[in-house]
């Protein structure tokens, strides 16, 4: 009697981790997990936002999410950024990191803090993944 009660255990925990691969979190939800934010939780946008909505309702130091691609490199640590409706914005990348992992033209998911000031706005990245790399991009 043993044997079917292990063997229903066996398969109802196989089950529970398929389940639970199957629904992935964002590929950025590590980063706030392990400190990448630094203030409450609740706060900072978790979803995937657009390149409007950030130019309509982007504040200072605010965390976004964009998917899209790097398309033109204006020098020093600047590039163009475009999503997937064609807008686009700027974005910095840190010369102390290594993006080499990244290609022009690539559909890559970003995670930075939006800097807005008073003529400009930039997205400066902190953590970029190429959306070959994630599972859930269909998503």
């Amino acid at each position: 009697m043993a044997v079917p009660i292990i063997h229903t255990l066996c398969t109802l925990g196989l089950s529970a981790v398929l389940l639970a691969s199957s629904v992935q979190a964002h590929p950025f939800e590590h980063f706030f997990a392990q400190g990448g934010h630094h203030g409450p939780r609740g706060f900072q946008r978790m979803e995937q936002t657009t390149i409007a909505d950030i130019k309509r309702n982007g504040r200072d130091d605010e965390y976004v999410i964009l998917r899209g691609s790097l398309t033109k490199y204006y020098g020093d640590e600047s590039y163009e950024f475009r999503d997937g409706s064609g807008d686009t914005i700027e974005v910095k990348l840190d010369d102390d990191e290594d993006w080499s992992y990244l290609s022009k033209d690539e559909p890559i998911f970003i995670l930075g803090k939006l800097d807005v000031d008073w003529f400009s706005l930039k997205v400066d990245v902190k953590r970029a993944v190429p959306v070959s790399n994630y599972s859930n991009s269909a998503r």
